[in-house]
């Protein structure tokens, strides 16, 4: 069987059991999960399909923005510095 999860229908700030918490993207500003591409990228992942095997499930993600990951200084929520211009 394979199931289609949409995470663009889910209120952000929820923390879903396998999932994890539900983020904005930073790149669209629709809701998704966190992830990685198989070559390390971050990923927000706005929907995946899942697929039950005999030997295992297989998730491959359907829609999904490509996300550089924040510098140490910048704020999660928002992508930008929270500190004042010329604050330390």
């Amino acid at each position: 069987m394979v199931f289609l999860e949409d995470f663009t229908r889910v209120s952000t700030g929820l923390r879903l059991p396998i999932e994890g918490r539900v983020e904005r993207c930073l790149r669209c500003g629709r809701s998704g999960i966190e992830g990685r591409s198989p070559d390390g990228i971050r990923l927000v992942i706005h929907s995946q399909t899942t697929e039950l095997l005999g030997d295992g499930m297989l998730v491959v993600p359907r829609d999904c923005c490509a996300v550089p990951l924040p510098s140490p200084g910048l704020s999660r929520r928002t992508g930008k510095d929270p500190r004042p211009p010329g604050g330390h």
